[in-house]
């Protein structure tokens, strides 16, 4: 049947693809006989259509569905738009320096404050709101550190995501204030095998859950995965970790963010000697007076949208797309939710002429096997950005083989290495990569390869589908 269905592309294709091309030799290749493929290359020039296989059928993307995602925040967001953090209080402060009132951290979904990549940009930014409080006068807080998490709904991560998902790192929710990449570890020291690993420490201090311990130590690879749901102090771990190891960390995704941050504020505060009276919390369980007027005390910024996409698409960071769902969604229907956002997204993609039954999207990263995106939907996406005035910003934003992100080690053949930049999407049963290829002739091409219910090894399949994009730089 496969067979069948490739002979017209191949006659069209025939200078390109002939009998024993490496595309014959991955879809004829018995590791393939209950997988599905879609493929398209195109001329970045024209828009002409190089090779199409199964180019408008639907599968599932993974983490290629992020080009769709940052491409959309990119364009219409702007290169230069940033996130804000405002520290306000509210209430009055006496000669003293009592605030008889709130301090209140105003968020706007910023998905990067306090993270591990951008150390440099915010520095230790919760001393810095500290010493900011201090200056205007305030000793003693007769309040509450209030953390306004209102500018994105309350549902923090998609319906169709999996359970066991949700409470690992990169399941990490989406909050109208994120902290850490919404990200903490939990530290291990393994035992011999079938032991109960101990648990030695969770990172961040400020953040608390109980966790039911039934890992074990076995074998040499990481097959741990976290059980916690969103706004929940407790949950359990299961699965295996590798044995005899004195320090062994598995990663979570925080399921507050915006009351680890009042309580890391909070915790500053005191430290640095000024008194706080009530426990911190949110606005989701602790509403503001509709009526209240803050008083603005600072502002911290994030970098700006090409730095954060950068980072996303070299690092594939889930929780970033999601962000962008939601900013979105609140930016051009006045509601950070994922419906708006989507909705957003799909309008943006099908002005590209692609087809309403070639995408359906439940979220902006991939993470969900419910999403359905052609090969030909994510290469017009591709050939718009390559005449966006933020062409550069985004073709940037792909890893080159070799070097750099989620394709340091893959395509390592010299001319790949030179002339390819990428997404790379993987999850159990998937496989995809797309986007430019500089090919032979010194032409701009772009592809998109997606690759459902392989039945073979990860690397077998990477290394045909590394042969074809070999033929296709020699053969353009």
């Amino acid at each position: 049947m496969k067979r069948l269905i490739i002979i017209p592309f191949l006659f069209i294709s025939i200078v390109l693809f002939s009998q024993k091309n490496a595309f014959n030799e991955l879809i004829s290749s018995q590791s393939m006989d209950q997988a599905a493929v879609s493929f398209t290359v195109t001329s970045c020039s024209d828009g002409k259509v190089i090779f199409s296989y199964n180019t408008e059928t639907p599968l599932i993307p993974a983490s290629t569905q992020k080009i769709i995602s940052s491409a959309a925040a990119l364009e219409m967001l702007g290169d230069d738009y940033k996130y804000e953090t405002a520290i306000y209080y509210y209430g009055t402060i006496s000669n003293s320096g009592k605030l008889k009132g709130d301090i209140i951290i105003k968020g706007t979904g910023d998905p990067t404050l306090g993270s591990e990549y951008f150390s440099a940009h915010y520095g230790d930014f919760i001393s810095k709101w500290v010493e900011k409080i201090k200056n205007i006068g305030i000793s003693e807080i007769q309040g509450s550190v209030i953390a306004d998490d209102s500018y994105f709904d309350y549902q923090p991560v998609p319906s169709k995501w999996l359970w066991e998902d949700v409470g690992n790192y990169y399941g990490a929710g989406v909050y109208g204030i994120s902290i850490l990449d919404n990200t903490y570890k939990i530290h291990f020291k393994t035992d011999t095998e079938g032991a109960m690993p101990t648990i030695t420490n969770i990172e961040p201090a400020n953040f608390q859950i109980n966790l039911a311990n039934m890992l074990k130590s076995s074998g040499t690879s990481d097959e741990g995965y976290i059980y916690a749901s969103p706004y929940g102090t407790m949950g359990w771990i299961s699965g295996t970790i590798p044995a005899n190891r004195m320090d062994f960390i598995l990663k979570g995704s925080i399921t507050d963010p915006p009351l680890l941050v009042a309580k890391m504020l909070t915790t500053a505060l005191e430290n640095a000697g000024v008194r706080v009276s009530n426990k911190p919390t949110t606005t989701r369980v602790s509403a503001l007076p509709s009526n209240y007027t803050p008083s603005l005390i600072t502002r911290t910024y994030s970098p700006t949208i090409d730095k954060i996409i950068y980072t996303l698409n070299h690092n594939s960071i889930n929780m970033y797309a999601e962000t962008f769902v939601k900013t979105l969604g609140k930016k051009f229907e006045e509601k950070g939710s994922y419906n708006n956002g989507i909705s957003i997204i799909e309008s943006f993609i099908s002005k590209m002429g692609v087809k309403k039954e070639e995408v359906s999207i439940v979220d902006g990263s991939g993470l969900s096997m419910a999403n359905s995106v052609s090969s030909n939907a994510i290469v017009k996406v591709l050939n718009y950005m390559k005449s966006s005035d933020y062409y550069s910003t985004f073709f940037e934003s792909l890893p080159k083989p070799g070097s750099e992100g989620t394709l340091q080690n893959t395509f390592l053949l010299p001319e790949l290495k030179e002339n390819l930049v990428a997404k790379s999407g993987s999850m159990k049963n998937v496989k995809s990569y797309a986007g430019y290829l500089r090919a032979k002739s010194g032409s701009l091409l772009s592809f998109c390869i997606i690759v459902n219910n392989y039945n073979g090894s990860s690397t077998s399949l990477t290394e045909k589908i590394e042969k074809i994009l070999d033929e296709t730089y020699n053969n353009n």
